[in-house]
């Protein structure tokens, strides 16, 4: 999980999954190349690792490019200038994501809530002002769709294991 500015630095790492007594007899050969996680017996993990960890880049970066387009909108908007404050931002509010897997991984209330209402509102917001920019408003469109369902079927929180079970196309 690099890129290739990273390859052999503390940012790389590689994920392993499968026999441990292979990992363990290669993890310092692995290393070279960037820190060697090893994700357990399941060979197919690592794989699936790494996907999921493509998928959480691609949408930052299209949420980076569409918050450009937003800002950009504007005469006066500049992506330099806009990045100068969105990268703070969002360094910032990545601080917030250890929370959250207590609460995935857990049967018991989420330690973390808001009202569905009040995400619904900010999701519904963020479609009209993408709109009146003229950009694209589809990703706000679809979360605001299932918002209202959830509230529709009488739930009144949202939380993350809410929302990563939304995404899912089957039940657990």
């Amino acid at each position: 999980m690099a890129i290739p500015s990273t390859v052999a630095t503390p940012q790389a790492f590689i994920l392993y999954s499968g026999q441990k007594r292979h990992f363990d007899a290669h993890k310092e050969s692995l290393e070279v190349l960037g820190a060697a996680k090893y994700l357990g017996a399941d060979a197919g993990v690592a794989a699936l690792y790494d996907l999921a960890l493509l998928s959480a880049m691609d949408h930052m970066l299209d949420g980076f490019f569409h918050s450009v387009a937003m800002a950009t909108s504007h005469k006066e908007g500049t992506a330099a200038g806009f990045t100068e404050l969105l990268v703070p931002w969002l360094t910032n509010m990545a601080q917030v994501m250890p929370t959250f897997p207590a609460d995935v991984d857990s049967d018991a209330e989420p330690a973390v809530a808001q009202g569905l209402d009040v995400v619904l509102t900010g999701v519904r917001n963020l479609a009209q002002a993408s709109r009146d920019a003229g950009v694209r408003a589809d990703y706000f469109e679809r979360s605001a769709a299932a918002l209202e369902r959830q509230l529709a079927e009488g739930l009144t929180t949202y939380t993350a294991p809410r929302a990563v079970q939304e995404l899912r196309t089957t039940s657990d």
